[in-house]
């Protein structure tokens, strides 16, 4: 048997593997001596390096001899050299009769085209050994020639017919070896591919506990914050009302009491006084009840849109008798767990904005209610009226802000949506808008967590 630890040159490289990783050494270890002890055969398994990683039947000639002697050893490394060279240009496999006198066979290991080792029997003769050559050589290298013939004696003569028949078997011998190898290989590119998704999975499970812990330290924060605007607002507007009605007052008793001593300019200016507190009185009524939203409990609970809407309808009903106006409310609206107030008050902003902003002859509004795939319902109201430029869709639930004159489409202090607005988000729901400039405009809004996608 011929041995070499000359580093071959690798054609192709199977990944980032060596032979060693992807075989149980152990276990080929234990096949080639059974391969061995049934065959006769002198077995080992290198990889491309040239460790030995499985030997088996090595004979006595070679490792006492041949591969003790300088001369006889360098005969053995030209002899594997030619074996590797002509496997790594593609043959099955090769027999070589080395310089020493001996017969090598190799046969490549393959996995996936890429040729990873070399199966190896050899440290055979195909007849009877000639016993003169090895006495010649015997003396040439000062080898012992009784042991060294004795040894020789011991060696098994096979024909060369039946090597090539052998062949066949070491074939798929070797090409089982291969396959096993594939195996283990897509084992550990699994095992790879697993502990990469498992080191991906624990940093993004850290990024999100470190997300969830900014968002909490966030949600907090912005609590807090609303918390401390609502209170302001309560307290300023609550504070700001006693002045402003001693100003309205003192303008109207100027105006009963002093009337004959003012001029028509001075009767002006107080009536301007008069109608501005007023006004400014309508703004505080709209931010105590916008802060009194956030100051409350949600009152969760079953309840009939139906009945809702009959009550958002009747409060307006002077609104609905200043002009021709025909309000539909769709039949088998749900019963829904929702806060009822808070709900009265989406609907009663809605309609009420639908019949302020209209400036049809006849005023049509379509109240009611549509599900999504999931059977989750949300609401709409729908109207005829003068429509909302799709730029203004988020600036109509801005606190106090009028797209019109103050005076136009009845006045009003411009905080209707953003109430109805605030009170869809205290009951986790969302609001949008569909609208045509001059067509009309149609409102939807949950009023429950998730209930639209």
């Amino acid at each position: 048997m011929i041995i070499t630890r000359r580093k071959a040159r690798r054609v192709n490289v199977l990944m980032e593997y060596e032979f060693s990783e992807l075989f149980d050494i152990k276990e080929l270890q234990s096949l080639m001596e059974s391969f061995t002890i049934a065959t006769e055969f002198s077995t080992a398994i290198l990889d491309l390096e040239g460790k030995i990683l499985t030997s088996a039947g090595w004979s006595d000639v070679c490792t006492k001899f041949h591969r003790i002697h300088p001369i006889t050893s360098k005969r053995c490394t030209e002899s594997d050299t030619v074996l590797a060279a002509q496997l790594n240009r593609g043959e099955h496999y090769n027999i070589y009769k080395c310089k020493n006198g001996l017969i090598d066979v190799a046969v490549p290991i393959i996995i996936e085209g890429t040729h990873m080792g070399n199966l190896f029997i050899g440290q055979i003769l195909f007849e009877v050994p000639n016993v003169k050559y090895f006495k010649k050589q015997a003396k040439e290298f000062g080898f012992n020639e009784s042991f060294y013939l004795e040894a020789l004696n011991k060696m098994p003569v096979f024909t060369e017919e039946k090597i090539k028949q052998t062949m066949e078997f070491l074939l798929k011998l070797a090409k089982m070896i291969g396959n096993l190898g594939l195996a283990k290989k897509q084992q550990l590119e699994r095992n790879k591919q697993i502990s990469d998704l498992l080191e991906i999975e624990e940093t993004l499970n850290q990024e999100l506990v470190q997300e969830k812990e900014k968002l909490e330290r966030l949600t907090e924060e912005l609590q807090k914050s609303n918390k401390e605007l609502d209170d302001f607002a309560y307290i300023a507007s609550h504070d700001l009302r006693e002045p402003l009605r001693g100003i309205n007052n003192y303008s109207d008793f100027l105006l009963e009491d002093y009337a004959d001593k003012l001029d028509n300019e001075g009767k002006s200016m107080l009536m301007t006084v008069s109608k501005l507190t007023h006004r400014l009185d309508q703004f505080i009524d709209s931010l105590l009840f916008f802060s009194r939203l956030g100051r409350t409990s949600t009152d969760q609970k079953a309840v009939s849109i139906k009945d809702i809407i009959d009550d958002a309808i009747n409060s307006l009903e002077l609104s609905i008798r200043e002009r021709p106006t025909v309000i539909t409310v769709n039949e088998n609206l749900p019963v829904v767990n929702c806060d009822p107030f808070r709900t009265t008050e989406v609907f009663k902003n809605l309609i009420g904005n639908a019949l302020k902003y209209n400036n049809k002859p006849e005023r049509h509004i379509e109240v009611g209610c549509l599900f999504t795939e999931s059977n989750e319902p949300f609401f709409y109201v729908k109207d005829n009226g003068i429509g909302i430029e799709e730029k203004h869709f988020d600036n109509v639930f801005m606190i106090f802000k009028r797209l019109h004159p103050r005076d136009k489409y009845g006045g009003g202090t411009g905080a209707g949506l953003t109430i109805a607005k605030k009170c869809v988000t205290l009951q986790r729901g969302k609001i949008w808008i569909e609208s045509k400039l001059n067509e009309g405009t149609t409102f939807y809004f949950t009023v429950t967590e998730g209930t639209f996608s």
